[in-house]
């Protein structure tokens, strides 16, 4: 979603200029002197043997996945599965029949498209690790070495209020985890990082994008919660909103 419509444009520009010359070479051929009936056969003709693409629902729904392997077409729900459907050999054969593309100039378009997909989400895994290690996995156990010293307090003191001990049990659950998930981000980076092979590049660096770090995330919002905003490291969206 964050790239130039200028590529897309071009491959749906080229389809539909595929199309109309079809149709166009269909309305040549059929015999009789009424183009317009002629119109309505081809129309007609062209409608049924390709119907089953129309689909006037949610695109973006669970309903059009369910669909789409019911009709036996393609639903691609990544980059890294879209982009090498550049490669198909009736894709070319569109590209080339129109001048638009050549074999090569597709072949490189598919390795930068790969390319560009991996370093974006490679420098997102960077950053994140970067904010998790440094900035909230030391605010959240500075704030747990609190709440423990609050706990003892109250305890010495003979005042039994559980909600201390309840918020450092959980936030010391919660800091666990964002360990074990900077180690896991870690490896997958170390793993992406290592792969020679662009497209296995690629597909690594989707499983870091669509499990660890989403993953990693969720345990920092969570922190996020329980951490006052004198220790948390980063600034909340109020922040960001209303602070001049």
């Amino acid at each position: 979603s964050s790239q130039s419509i200028g590529f897309p444009n071009t491959v749906l520009n080229t389809a539909v200029a595929d199309a109309l010359q079809e149709l166009g070479d269909a309305l040549e051929a059929e015999p009789g002197e009424d183009r317009e009936a002629a119109a309505r056969r081809v129309i007609a003709k062209a409608y049924r043997e390709h119907q089953r693409i129309v689909f006037n629902g949610n695109n973006y729904s669970a309903e059009w996945r369910e669909e789409a392997a019911r009709r036996g077409l393609p639903c691609f729900e990544s980059a890294v599965e879209a982009i090498p459907a550049l490669l198909d050999s009736k894709n070319i054969a569109l590209f080339q029949r129109h001048k638009v593309l050549s074999e090569n100039e597709c072949r490189s378009r598919y390795g930068i498209m790969l390319e560009n997909y991996t370093t974006v989400v490679l420098i997102e895994a960077e950053t994140m690790l970067e904010m998790a290690k440094k900035g909230i996995l030391p605010a959240c156990t500075k704030y747990l070495g609190r709440l423990c010293r609050d706990v003892d307090s109250l305890a010495a003191a003979g005042i039994g209020c559980s909600s201390p001990r309840e918020k450092a049990e959980e936030l010391a659950a919660l800091t666990d985890g964002i360990s074990l998930a900077i180690d896991s981000l870690a490896e997958g980076l170390a793993r992406t990082n290592a792969c020679r092979d662009s497209a296995g590049k690629a597909q690594l660096a989707r499983e870091m994008a669509s499990k660890l770090m989403p993953q990693l995330r969720s345990l920092c919002d969570r922190a996020e919660h329980l951490v006052p905003s004198d220790i948390w490291p980063f600034p909340s969206y109020a922040d960001l909103l209303y602070t001049q």
